[in-house]
């Protein structure tokens, strides 16, 4: 898988950094996201924020857009919900909006990812 292993390479450059993955339900985002969520090696995985995964469905039945990959995710419970939790995930997200407050409402487990104001401020430029 070519996007893991780009993360993998640059993860060992860059030591020093957190990383955030944003893909979508369409390619083969979804296994990256998931690679990045469980995979013991590299050493980089433990340095992995948070994964968002968009979910660019028309509808939670249209099962021809989303990829075989995707799908399985759904179903794997590595999916974080916007209920509070301390474990670690893939979020999935059908528009920013719901993203932003999912990755505030885990701010704990994500580091303080999304901040209040943040918050506010994704929410307002996603309604205009």
């Amino acid at each position: 898988m070519q996007q893991f292993e780009n993360f993998s390479y640059f993860s060992e450059i860059y030591p020093e950094y957190g990383y955030v993955f944003v893909g979508d339900s369409g390619q083969a985002d979804a296994l990256t996201a998931q690679m990045m969520m469980t995979e013991k090696s590299p050493e980089g995985t433990s340095r992995v924020v948070a994964t968002f995964i968009h979910d660019i469905r028309e509808s939670e039945n249209d099962e021809r857009s989303a990829s075989v990959t995707f799908t399985k995710l759904l179903n794997s419970g590595l999916r974080v919900s916007e209920k509070p939790s301390p474990s670690r995930g893939v979020i999935v997200f059908r528009n920013y909006i719901q993203a932003a407050v999912i990755a505030h409402t885990h701010s704990a487990t994500l580091g303080n990812l999304i901040t209040a104001e943040e918050l506010a401020t994704i929410t307002q430029a996603a309604l205009n």
